[in-house]
């Protein structure tokens, strides 16, 4: 797990109002990817279930909840952050919702 620290701007966390966005699905998948790949596992997003961010000086962080096709019934948690020139860094993901 990578732990990142930023310096929050105003106003805090905002809802993502389309979770079909192609930039949200792209953070999502991107996710998922990276749990893939430490995990060993082998989930494929199947939908976003909500999510919002945060606009912070060095880029934005995302948290969204996801359904992967593997267990149709459990949620997992994610927060990415994504930097101004778009690198981003898997912060966490969370398989407990």
């Amino acid at each position: 797990m990578t732990v990142m620290m930023v310096d929050a701007v105003l106003p805090g966390w905002t809802p993502i109002e389309d979770l079909k966005d192609k930039h949200v699905v792209d953070i999502a998948k991107f996710a998922i990817t990276e749990y893939n790949k430490e995990a060993k596992a082998k989930l494929e997003l199947a939908s976003i279930v909500k999510g919002d961010s945060l606009q912070v000086k060095t880029g934005a962080l995302y948290r969204l909840v996801l359904a992967v096709k593997e267990e149709p019934d459990k949620k997992y948690e994610t927060g990415v952050c994504e930097s101004l020139n778009n690198f981003k860094t898997l912060v966490y993901f969370d398989p407990d919702v």
